[in-house]
């Protein structure tokens, strides 16, 4: 989703679909180098409280925040 708004109708539909699908999902917030550093916990919980996701990860392609954690997950569903 893009972090630097609250999710979409269209994001929440794609929450409901995987749940529906029982399909295992990690709700990930991009460009999250755009949102002021002051807001951005604020942000991250407001996605994840909109959508009722377990966790929500900033990331941002610029400054590689988020990489980390989001590769972590990955290798743990690949495993």
């Amino acid at each position: 989703v893009d972090g630097r708004h609250k999710p979409s109708d269209l994001d929440q539909r794609m929450i409901e679909w995987l749940v529906r699908n029982k399909l295992p999902y990690q709700v990930v917030a991009t460009k999250i180098d755009k949102v002021p550093k002051s807001r951005r916990n604020s942000r991250l919980r407001e996605i994840q409280q909109t959508l009722a996701a377990d966790s929500v990860i900033g990331f941002s392609a610029i400054t590689g925040e988020g990489k980390k954690e989001l590769w972590m997950i990955i290798e743990k569903c690949a495993s």
